[in-house]
C-alpha cells in the first residue's frame, strides 16, 4: 500500500493556502455557473464585476473557507508543538532511564518485565530483547521472589517505597549483592500499573567489608600474639636479669676491694638499665594494643603530690628542691595510668638537673576547658636536633650524657594520647627544659560515655 504520509504532511503545513485556493476555486465556479447556466453576461464580467448579491454570497463562503483553514492550521500547529514537546520529554526521560548509574527495570502487576535500561542489562546479563515479556523472577532471582517480602507484592499492598539489601542471581549463576529500591509505577490518572525497581551494585563495598573483617581478624590475632610474645620475652629476660642484679648487690655488700667493687657496680648498673629497658618495652607494647581507656574523675593535685613523694630519696640525695604551689582540687577526666606520665617527667627532670638546683611544677587553667601541667628543670636543656625525635620510641638522641632508655617519653606520649591530650617540650629561658601536658577537665557526661582515645 502506498504511503500517503508525505502528502498528508504537505496538506497539514499549508492549510491556509489550501483555504485561499478553495475560495478562489469557488469564486471561479460560481462565475461559470452564472454564465453557462443562468446566462448572465460574459465569464470575465462575472469574475471581475459580479453584482452586489453575488459579491456578498461569494465573500461569505470564501471568508468562511479561509477562516476555517487558518483556525485548522493554528490547531494543527499547536498539536504539533505539543507532540514535539511530548516526544522531547519522552526522549529525555528515555535517555535518563537508559544512562542511569543504577540498573532499572519496569514491572507490571503480573510480574512481567516491561522495560530495562542499559545498566540493568550489563548488571543482569540480560539483553533488552530478551527482557521483554519475561517474568522478573525468571531473569534476576532473589530470596524474596514470590514471597510476601517481594517488592511488587509490598507495593501492591500499599507501601510507597521499599528498600532492601539483597543478593540477586543471574541466569548464568553469578550472584550480585544489591541495594534494591522499588517505587510505584502509575498512569497519569494515578492508577497503579506496576513498579519501578532500581538496583545499586554493592559488590565492591561487600568485598571491601570482607577484606576489612579479615584484616581486623588478622590484626586481632597479631596483637594477641604480640602481647603473648611480649609477656614471654619480658618474663624470660627479667628473671635472669633480676638474679644478676641481686647477686651483684650481695657481692657488693661483701666485697672490700676497690677495683672489684667498681666492676660489680658496673654490672649492677648495667643490669638495672637492662631491667628498665625490658619493663619499658613490655609496657609500651601493651600500650600500643590499647585503643580506648576507661576514665573517671581524678584530681591532678593529688596525683602530682603523691608522685613527688616517691622521689624524696633522690631529691634529698641530689639536694634538689621542688617548687610546687597549687592548692585545692584540679579535677580531670583521666585514668590511673596518668601517674606514669608524671613519674617519667619528674624522674627525667631529676636526672638532668645539677645538684643543688630546683624543679618547678605547676597546673594552669586554659581557655579551651583544659588543664596544663608543667614540669620545669634548670639543667642543660635539649639540643634543637633532638626535639623532633624526643617522643619517638627507640630513637637515639645526639647527646653524650643521655641517661634514658629511649622509651620513657614515648610511653608518656602514648598515655597522654589515650587521654585525648597533648604533650610537648619548650626551652626554659633560664636554662633547662619545660615539659607541658594538656588534659581535659572533668567531663560533664557520665563515665560510661566519657572514654578517651
Amino acid at each position: 500500500m502506498k504511503d500517503t504520509r508525505p502528502v498528508q504532511r504537505i496538506i497539514e503545513n499549508n492549510l491556509v493556502l489550501l483555504g485561499i485556493g478553495l475560495g478562489v476555486i469557488y469564486w471561479v465556479l460560481e462565475s461559470a455557473l452564472a454564465v453557462f447556466v443562468v446566462n448572465m453576461g460574459t465569464f470575465v464580467e462575472r469574475i471581475l464585476t459580479p453584482d452586489l448579491n453575488e459579491i456578498w454570497r461569494r465573500s461569505l463562503v470564501v471568508g468562511f473557507l479561509i477562516t476555517f483553514s487558518v483556525y485548522a492550521q493554528i490547531m494543527i500547529n499547536t498539536q504539533k508543538r505539543a507532540e514535539e514537546a511530548t516526544n522531547l520529554a519522552y526522549a529525555e526521560l528515555n535517555q535518563i532511564f537508559n544512562t542511569a548509574v543504577d540498573g532499572m527495570w519496569v514491572i507490571d502487576k503480573e510480574f512481567t518485565v516491561l522495560r530495562i535500561n542499559e545498566t540493568f542489562s550489563m548488571l543482569s546479563g540480560l539483553s533488552k530483547d530478551e527482557g521483554g515479556d519475561k517474568k522478573c523472577y525468571e531473569v534476576f532471582r532473589g530470596p524474596f521472589c514470590q514471597t510476601p517480602n517481594c517488592s511488587l507484592i509490598r507495593i501492591l499492598g500499599g507501601e510507597e517505597r521499599v528498600e532492601v539489601d539483597v543478593e540477586k542471581e543471574r541466569n548464568d549463576g553469578l550472584r550480585i549483592p544489591c541495594i534494591v529500591t522499588a517505587t510505584p509505577f502509575r498512569t497519569l490518572g494515578g492508577e497503579l500499573i506496576g513498579i519501578v525497581e532500581a538496583f545499586k551494585d554493592i559488590s565492591e563495598r561487600k568485598r571491601a567489608e570482607e577484606a576489612l573483617q579479615k584484616y581486623n581478624k588478622v590484626l586481632e590475632e597479631s596483637n594477641h600474639l604480640k602481647g603473648l610474645m611480649t609477656d614471654i620475652l619480658s618474663h624470660d629476660l627479667l628473671n635472669p636479669a633480676g638474679v644478676v642484679k641481686t647477686s651483684s648487690e650481695i657481692l657488693l655488700e661483701r666485697e672490700t676491694n676497690i677495683e672489684k667493687r667498681k666492676f660489680l657496680e658496673l654490672i649492677k648498673n648495667a643490669t638495672s638499665n637492662l631491667i628498665e629497658r625490658i619493663e619499658n618495652a613490655a609496657k609500651y607494647s601493651k600500650l600500643e594494643l590499647i585503643e580506648r581507656i576507661e576514665c573517671s574523675r581524678l584530681d591532678l593535685n593529688t596525683i602530682l603530690r603523691k608522685t613527688i613523694r616517691e622521689f624524696e630519696y633522690q631529691l634529698e640525695e641530689k639536694q634538689i628542691h621542688v617548687d610546687y604551689l597549687p592548692e585545692g582540687e584540679y579535677p580531670a577526666w583521666a585514668n590511673a595510668m596518668l601517674s606514669e606520665v608524671f613519674l617519667n617527667l619528674i624522674s627525667n627532670a631529676i636526672k638532668y638537673s645539677p645538684p643543688g638546683s630546683r624543679i618547678e611544677l605547676d597546673i594552669q587553667e586554659r581557655s579551651d576547658d583544659k588543664w596544663v601541667v608543667s614540669v620545669k628543670d634548670f639543667g642543660e636543656g635539649i639540643p634543637e636536633k633532638n626535639k623532633a625525635k624526643l617522643f619517638t620510641r627507640f630513637e637515639r638522641l645526639d647527646k653524650e650524657n643521655v641517661k634514658g632508655t629511649g622509651l620513657g617519653l614515648a610511653i608518656a606520649k602514648r598515655i597522654v594520647e589515650l587521654h585525648s591530650g597533648h604533650i610537648w617540650v619548650e626551652d626554659n629561658p633560664n636554662g633547662g627544659s619545660i615539659f607541658y601536658v594538656s588534659l581535659r577537665k572533668e567531663s560533664p557526661v557520665k563515665s560510661e560515655e566519657g572514654q578517651a582515645g
